[in-house]
């Protein structure tokens, strides 16, 4: 099963380890490279720097083959826009 996580703050990061932990195919995104130093050591999934309203980035993350989709960055209205982009794809 294949998840897409926007944003690797404490949320994300915790929610992405635990599910790449329980073998999901785990995609996580942030624009920052710092984020990523959240994730559990040993992270099985896939992290990429890029910005989660932008659907280029989301093709590349796999979006549209992605049974589960959380935008869970610190901007609701990027969440939201995240969201709605990824629903489109």
């Amino acid at each position: 099963m294949r998840v897409i996580i926007v944003g690797s703050g404490r949320v994300g990061a915790g929610l992405a380890s635990r599910l790449a932990e329980e073998g999901l195919d785990v995609v996580i995104l942030d624009t920052s490279t710092q984020a990523v130093r959240r994730l559990a050591p040993g992270f099985s999934g896939q992290a990429l720097r890029g910005d989660g309203t932008d659907e280029s980035v989301l093709a590349r993350a796999g979006a549209e083959g992605a049974e589960w989709f959380f935008a869970l960055t610190n901007g609701d209205n990027r969440n939201i826009l995240a969201a709605q982009l990824a629903a489109q794809t």
